[in-house]
């Protein structure tokens, strides 16, 4: 695995991110982040170096990036600048995660402590899993997703790609969230969800 890293974000969340890669022992060289504002100043004692321009700078074949920003759009149009600079990416996992052996996850994503991923679960590229949230047996997940702490996602289900799962949800089994949707903070889903919807509340309805 290649060890260094330039990280995409220099807001809250690129705190998560510099801890886990902390963790792991990866060496993070600088954020990047296209608010000039931001640029010279520090994040746990991380510089952020520049822009996404900074790339063209270094060396495709020796630095991989991770994405630290949690809204599934600009998670998805930033991988997309990124990966057409010929950039690789690489996951951030905590070593307090669970993982099966028999799952698999694509790269770019972020999983973070606490998470629990059973057997026969597929996720996509730069996937977000935040703290304490479980992923059971034969899920799908699609690439972009924002899994925020404390949701459940339960056996069989089918979640499509830049999909926000608020804080706390759960989705029952079998359920499929389209793309694009929007599942509220502590919501329960007990049937599919329709491509770019908004559902909230217990069982969670369309708003």
């Amino acid at each position: 695995m290649n060890k260094s890293v330039y990280i995409a974000g220099a807001g809250g969340h690129a705190k998560v991110v510099i801890d886990i890669f902390k963790e792991q022992g990866v060496e993070i060289l600088g954020l990047l982040d296209d608010d000039n504002s931001l640029h010279k100043t520090e994040v746990l004692g991380i510089k952020v170096s520049g822009g996404l321009d900074w790339l063209e700078k270094v060396s495709k074949d020796d630095h991989k990036v991770n994405i630290s920003v949690g809204t599934p759009s600009t998670r998805a149009k930033l991988y997309d600048e990124i990966a057409s600079k010929g950039f690789d990416f690489i996951s951030a996992v905590h070593p307090k995660a669970v993982i099966s052996t028999g799952a698999i996850y694509g790269s770019g994503c972020i999983i973070n402590a606490g998470v629990v991923i059973h057997p026969a679960v597929n996720i996509g590229e730069n996937v977000i899993i935040g703290m304490n949230a479980t992923i059971s047996h034969d899920v799908r997940i699609g690439s972009h997703v924002h899994i925020s702490p404390g949701v459940h996602v339960t056996g069989e289900a089918q979640i499509g790609s830049e999909v926000d799962l608020g804080v706390g949800s759960v989705i029952l089994p079998g359920v499929n969230v389209g793309n694009n949707a929007v599942v509220g903070a502590g919501a329960v889903v007990l049937e599919d969800v329709r491509e770019g919807a908004t559902v909230v509340g217990v069982p969670a309805r369309e708003v």
